[in-house]
């Protein structure tokens, strides 16, 4: 079995949280992102943004663990489900520009506030 380096963006009212997980051998790396270093909403800011940069991160991320420069092959993305259809189309358009395809990306919402 081949491993994939999965990206999970979980975005709910105050924050997100951002993974990146290699399916073989159980490595899993919360990140931190470069772009304000909180996981909490700024005024003005956008799914998309926050998804960049979590594309770079995970890539950087991979790369220390393996050697080279990989960028996640399977991205999830859950959000409120009270989000607009602005805002999730915002959040997907940030994968397309990147040139994934629909079968990488995984987009649902999430019933219930996320607990930790």
């Amino acid at each position: 079995m081949t491993a994939l380096i999965v990206l999970t963006v979980d975005f709910d009212n105050a924050g997100y949280s951002v993974m990146a997980t290699l399916t073989e051998g159980g490595w899993v790396e919360r990140l931190a992102l470069t772009r304000g270093g909180t996981s909490v909403w700024k005024h003005g800011q956008h799914p998309s943004e926050v998804i960049d940069d979590a594309l770079s991160q995970c890539t950087v991320a991979t790369g220390r663990r393996l050697g080279v420069l990989t960028p996640p092959e399977q991205i999830i993305i859950t959000y409120p489900q009270y989000w607009s259809s602005e805002w999730i189309d915002d959040a997907v358009g940030a994968l397309t520009c990147a040139a994934y395809p629909p079968g990488a990306v995984y987009v649902r919402a999430r019933p219930t506030p996320r607990t930790c």
